[in-house]
């Protein structure tokens, strides 16, 4: 009985013909979405990866909005979502949100949430607060910036991340050395 709203999100399209797009839905005649979702197929061929309220993999809450950002060629997709309440559960906090990996057929897996530990930075545990688009490789490897903070949500800078879900490397971090310039530059 819903509709999509609009289709204008920026689909993706990957060598083998699959596409991907994220996109609100709504009640036949109705104004404004009534959800969001994101599909994944060929044409005649679309299913439903995930939609707005629908529990969030790795957290206690549900999807609220969805956005779609990397496609590979064995069809896994890398996604964010902003975080909101499970029918009749506890609100997260404002701005939560995270990323996720996975295809249609197989669960979506958390890769980073806000509020998560991050994978080692130096001697200070960091803390996820917020996340760039991810981008995924045909490998299933995804990489994203990330917003952190300590344990008093002080910010911490941004850092680079790669890898699979429970297998995250730091790539690179705020304020340290880069490669190849001067020491001190």
């Amino acid at each position: 009985g819903q509709v999509f709203s609009s289709l204008g999100n920026a689909p993706l399209f990957n060598t083998t013909g699959t596409v991907g797009f994220a996109d609100g839905y709504k009640t036949p005649g109705a104004g404004s979405p009534t959800g969001a979702g994101i599909w994944t197929g060929t044409a005649g061929n679309l299913q439903l990866l995930t939609r707005s309220t629908l529990a969030a993999p790795g957290t206690p809450y549900a999807f609220d909005g969805t956005t779609l950002s990397a496609l590979n060629d064995g069809g896994s997709v890398g996604m964010s979502a902003t975080l909101g309440a499970l029918s009749g559960g506890a609100a997260p906090r404002s701005g939560s949100s995270g990323i996720w990996t996975g295809s249609t057929g197989s669960p979506l897996q958390a890769v980073a949430v806000t509020g998560g530990i991050a994978p080692a930075t130096g001697a200070t545990q960091l803390y996820y607060y917020n996340f760039s688009p991810p981008k995924l490789n045909n490998l299933g490897q995804v990489v994203f910036a990330a917003s952190l903070q300590d344990s008093t949500n002080t910010s911490a800078g941004q850092a680079l991340f790669s890898g699979v879900p429970g297998s995250l490397q730091l790539v690179a971090m705020h304020g340290q050395q880069t490669p190849g310039a001067p020491a001190g530059q």
